[in-house]
């Protein structure tokens, strides 16, 4: 993304990018910027220093503090050159990865540029892996973190309900063989919704993030995702039976909770065995 709103500049940099196969998009101020960014998630950001409703040290400070951007996504500032020791300090404080003086070095920004696209590929390869179990296909303990994080800030913002299903086996202290743990995750992604989130937080702990779906709703869904994984054969002998706990709200705005308290409290009556809260 390059956000400036001088046309000439814009398009000599998109004509250094463009032929090297990076799609470009514009932002013309600050304030479109950060709409654009928190939109489309660009994997870096070119930012003219003047900007006609803010400075460009500030809107990297903005893109940051508000995660508009992804931390690894490189923001690059530029201005008219020279540029002084002091000037390329404060940019760097500000979060932004270089300083780089007008007009363009074409062969100096697609070399810096691919350096830093090198960097943030392999951090985003990392933390996808942190944030997909293995085994079963399904996210992990972080992942289902963020994601319910941002389908509690869509239900918080239009009013919609949201609950957390947690599934594991009746007793947690028997050994329960592989084999049932993948049958249940594939019987969970064939009850389950398109729109819920599944997920695995434990060695034989299951989640389901069902979006629009208010307490009763997730009771009924629990009950048919017992029915359909509490039963069964596994390589040892019969599956175990399982337990579910189930948190859900009917209006999160209205609840005034943090998305992530109903994925803790659902999980808390399974381990502590406590009846099913809603």
């Amino acid at each position: 993304m390059i956000v400036s709103e001088q046309e000439w500049t814009s398009r000599s940099l998109d004509s250094i990018l463009a032929p090297q196969g990076y799609a470009v998009m514009r932002a013309y101020n600050a304030r479109q910027a950060i709409e654009r960014a928190r939109g489309s998630n660009p994997d870096a950001v070119f930012i003219d220093t003047m900007l006609p409703d803010a400075d460009g040290l500030g809107l990297c400070k903005d893109l940051l503090e508000q995660k508009a951007l992804s931390p690894a996504a490189p923001v690059i500032l530029y201005r008219s050159g020279p540029i002084r020791r002091d000037e390329r300090i404060e940019a760097l404080d500000a979060g932004a990865w270089d300083l780089l003086p007008l007009p363009f070095d074409a062969q100096e920004v697609l070399l810096r540029l691919d350096r830093y696209m090198r960097a943030k590929r392999q951090i985003d390869q990392l933390e996808e892996s942190s944030l997909m179990d293995p085994t079963t296909g399904l996210y992990t303990w972080s992942g289902i973190l963020r994601r319910v994080r941002e389908m509690g800030a869509a239900a918080a913002r239009f009013r919609r309900p949201l609950a957390c299903i947690v599934i594991a086996p009746e007793d947690a202290e028997e050994p329960v063989d592989t084999s049932f743990c993948d049958s249940l995750a594939a019987a969970l992604q064939n009850t389950t919704r398109d729109s819920d989130v599944l997920g695995r937080i434990g060695p034989m702990e299951f989640v389901v993030v069902a979006p629009d779906t208010t307490a009763e709703g997730a009771r009924i869904l629990a009950e048919r995702v017992r029915q359909v994984t509490g039963t069964g054969e596994t390589t040892v002998g019969v599956a175990p039976r399982i337990r579910t706990g189930v948190f859900g709200v009917n209006d999160l705005h209205d609840a005034n909770l943090d998305p992530t308290e109903l994925l803790v409290r659902a999980t808390m009556a399974v381990r502590d065995r406590l009846p099913v809260d809603a």
